[in-house]
C-alpha cells in the first residue's frame, strides 16, 4: 500500500520566494489514512538525519501554508525554526523554517540522550511517545 513520500528536493527556479534556488527542501506528501499516525515524524526526522549526515548539506529548509498547521509543528518537532512569512508561486501565504547543520549536531545529541533515558515510560508501562519532541513550549505555528 503507497502512503506517500517524504523527501529531500532543490527548492528550484519556481521557489519566487527563495532567494537562493540552491536551497534544499524537506517535504512530505501522505494519505490522509494514515494521518496522525506518526508516519510523516518519523520520516522526516530519518530524512532530516539523511541530509546532513550522508547528503552532508550546511541548511534544509521546509515551506508550508499557514493553514496547515500539523506540517509546522513537525517541523518543530524535527528541530526546524520560524524563518519568515513569504508569499508563494501561486500568491497564497507561505511560512518557512530552516534548521542548520549547527543546530541539527546540538539536538541530534540531546535526542540520543534523551531516547536512551526515556524509551519506555514506567508509570504508565507503554514506550514513551514524547521523546522524539525537539520543539519549544510554545508552538509559533498558530502565531
Amino acid at each position: 500500500m503507497w502512503i506517500g513520500f517524504i523527501g529531500l528536493n532543490f527548492v528550484g527556479p519556481e521557489a519566487t520566494e527563495i532567494a537562493n534556488k540552491n536551497e534544499v527542501e524537506i517535504g512530505w506528501w501522505l494519505s490522509p489514512s494514515v494521518w496522525g499516525q506518526g508516519y510523516a515524524t518519523e520520516g522526516a526526522l530519518a530524512i532530516r538525519d539523511e541530509a546532513f549526515e550522508r547528503v552532508g548539506l550546511d541548511r534544509i529548509i521546509g515551506r508550508y501554508q499557514p493553514a496547515n498547521v500539523v506540517s509546522c509543528r513537525i517541523m518543530e518537532r524535527i528541530g526546524m525554526t520560524f524563518e519568515r512569512e513569504a508569499i508563494g508561486r501561486h500568491g497564497a501565504a507561505v511560512r518557512i523554517y530552516a534548521l542548520e547543520h549547527a543546530r541539527w549536531r546540538l539536538l541530534t545529541r540531546s535526542e540520543q540522550g534523551r531516547n536512551l533515558r526515556a524509551k519506555f515510560d514506567p508509570a504508565r508501562g507503554e514506550p514513551r511517545t514524547d521523546s522524539w519532541v525537539v520543539s519549544s513550549p510554545e508552538c509559533s505555528c498558530l502565531q
